[in-house]
């Protein structure tokens, strides 16, 4: 844990209760399983380009929709004042 924070063992142990270190380590690890289960995900599809199972504008498409794309905030806002969410003007 101390590793992966960047904080000496000291720090952790003077500061960080019992619960908290718990806390961090389960994140840690929830984290560490999340990119395995990212990095096989893009294997895959990356193996199914190359044996030709999988066109590269799908797989393009795929990689597209792991990053994401930014939201044009002003359009998202209008679409939940016509869905009937309570927004203010400021």
């Amino acid at each position: 844990m101390a590793a992966k924070c960047g904080w000496t063992k000291d720090y952790i142990a003077d500061n960080l209760t019992v619960q908290q270190i718990k806390k961090y380590c389960e994140i840690i690890q929830n984290q560490a399983l999340c990119d395995k289960y990212l990095d096989a995900m893009l294997n895959m599809q990356a193996m199914a380009v190359a044996f030709g199972s999988l066109k590269y504008k799908d797989f393009k498409k795929f990689l597209d929709d792991m990053i994401g794309e930014k939201e044009d905030m002003n359009k998202t806002l209008e679409d939940l004042k016509r869905d009937g969410f309570p927004i203010e003007e400021r």
